[in-house]
């Protein structure tokens, strides 16, 4: 009795509440929080919980393809309803394992070109099947798959 109770989390959350509570959860809401009580002059260690938001509303879509080829059609890799996801990971691979392209938050920004690694002949990436890592960033498994790049 008589504690007060420190919350934090994504998005600058913070509460004093004891119970603290998110009304109407969004996906971006998803991720770790953590508490810390103190009471009678005692501070406890921080405790993490991560939370889930699932919303069967998000129309959410990994293509197997696209043809950055410059027509203005497809020339962009693009994860429907990816923005629900704010702290997420992609990574590009190409059939040897070398990352050749990586980004934190990504935003359907990823052209076919290569900006890590090895770039032989340039950072334009040849037609053909790369590999990626996705996670989502709210504690779910990842996902994991092949791209089809044509030119």
């Amino acid at each position: 009795m008589g504690g007060t109770y420190a919350w934090i989390g994504p998005n600058g959350y913070s509460s004093s509440s004891q119970n603290s509570h998110i009304i109407s959860a969004e996906p971006s809401d998803a991720g770790v929080y953590s508490i810390i009580v103190s009471t009678n002059g005692c501070t406890s260690e921080p405790s993490d919980v991560t939370i889930v938001v699932d919303n069967c509303e998000i129309d959410f879509f990994i293509p197997e393809g696209f043809s950055p080829n410059g027509d203005g059609i497809n020339d962009l890799f693009v994860i429907r309803g990816i923005e629900n996801y704010p702290y997420n990971t992609f990574v590009i691979f190409n059939r040897w394992g070398e990352k050749l392209f990586e980004a934190m938050n990504y935003n359907n920004t990823w052209d076919g070109r290569a900006t890590k690694g090895l770039r032989i002949g340039g950072e334009i990436l040849p037609i053909g099947t790369y590999f990626y890592i996705l996670d989502l960033g709210i504690g779910t498994d990842v996902y994991k798959g092949t791209i089809y790049l044509n030119r």
